[in-house]
């Protein structure tokens, strides 16, 4: 007897200084309290050991999780295998954290408890819910993208019909009524003279008509595609909407440049002034603001849009629309290989800052082995 109870000292020695150095927490629950933890179970609680150590198990668990604890904890105890406990716990910086209990039923000390080990899944849990909350946020974005395309749609075919097609309706009519009245000229039912100067009147109108035909298919192609970019180029295309957003909403608005206009691809001028678009109507709607500072640089890696405003900044959380917005310019920035930056800013009221790489540097990269 004494030869086997010195073969048991001898084996818990080593045991229980692995037990204690173990990576994984480790516990024993008997009677609805904690028996034993590890140093490593009480650091992913944040209790200390000492107070951890007979504690009831319910005061363990968050107020919400109590109740599902207790009902895993009875069909362990009576040799069930429900899987998984994943436990909420609170870190000493303050946020959330995750810990997943795994446990078997033994016999101890001649009655049931559960031993088991406790895993910190606060890494992989934290990564889940940022992927949750992003094809959330994608999926809320693409029902936006759509519902912009369709309000884009309809205002296209709205004007289409109701000015273009107008128009084209008057023009039709008046070179019938033309052509009526020179059938008449042909048939001597009106003398030459009046018909002549009816033909120049009418000839007038439809070149005023064909003339404002032409400027609201110029209007609605701008709002397609912005004319400005194909002919002004990036830089006086934004130095133009800024003006003319100054006189529009009585903000003072300031354009700045470091040096002379560098070419950039279609797809990258684009992308700048669709987020330029973007803010500027955040601006517009929710920035209240009295001042609006654009600045644009560039070097041979990379250029920069920066939109600085004075105002209230956005409110947390943010309307959805400008939620919305937000998202859009940071996925344009992402679809360009770029980085955006959104946020208040200490000396302004928000900041919106999008970087992305000149094309020689995204080729030169891709090049790299």
């Amino acid at each position: 007897m004494e030869e086997a109870e010195s073969f048991l000292n001898d084996y818990e020695i080593p045991f229980k200084g692995i037990v204690e150095q173990s990576v994984a927490g480790i516990y024993i629950l008997q009677d609805g309290r904690m028996q034993y933890v590890n140093e490593t179970f009480a650091a992913m609680c944040n209790v200390p050991r000492s107070r951890m150590t007979g504690e009831l198990l319910a005061k363990l668990a968050a107020p919400h999780q109590v109740d599902a604890l207790l009902k895993q904890y009875e069909k362990r105890i009576r040799g069930e295998r429900p899987g998984p406990f994943v436990l909420h716990t609170r870190r000493p910086d303050g946020s959330r954290g995750y810990v997943e209990i795994h446990g078997n039923t033994v016999q101890y000390r001649g009655k049931p408890a559960i031993v088991g080990v406790g895993l910190d899944v606060t890494d992989r849990i934290q990564k889940q819910e940022e992927l949750s909350r992003s094809r959330t946020q994608l999926r809320e974005l693409m029902m936006r993208l759509n519902s912009v395309r369709e309000r884009e749609r309809s205002t296209v075919a709205q004007e289409l019909h109701d000015v273009v097609g107008g128009m084209l309706t008057t023009i039709k009519f008046d070179i019938s009524r033309l052509g009526r009245r020179l059938e008449r000229q042909e048939n001597g039912e009106v003398s030459p003279s009046t018909s002549v100067g009816t033909a120049k009147e009418t000839t007038q109108q439809l070149l005023e008509l064909v003339q404002e035909s032409i400027e609201a298919v110029r209007r609605i192609a701008e709002g397609l595609r912005p004319a400005a970019l194909d002919h002004l180029g990036l830089q006086d295309a934004l130095a133009q909407d800024l003006k003319q957003f100054e006189a529009r909403y009585g903000v003072s608005c300031t354009f700045d440049c470091n040096r002379a206009p560098l070419p950039l691809s279609e797809s990258r001028e684009l992308g700048l002034y669709r987020i330029f678009q973007e803010a500027m109507t955040n601006i517009a709607r929710h920035a209240n603001a009295s001042e609006v500072v654009v600045t644009l640089t560039w070097d041979d890696t990379a250029v920069a849009l920066e939109i600085l405003d004075n105002g209230v900044g956005i409110s947390a959380p943010p309307a959805k629309g400008a939620h919305l917005g937000l998202l859009g310019m940071r996925e344009r920035a992402r679809d360009l290989n770029g980085i955006a930056e959104i946020g208040p800013d200490p000396a302004r009221g928000f900041r919106v800052l999008v970087r992305i790489p000149t094309e020689s540097t995204e080729c030169s990269q891709t090049e790299t082995p």
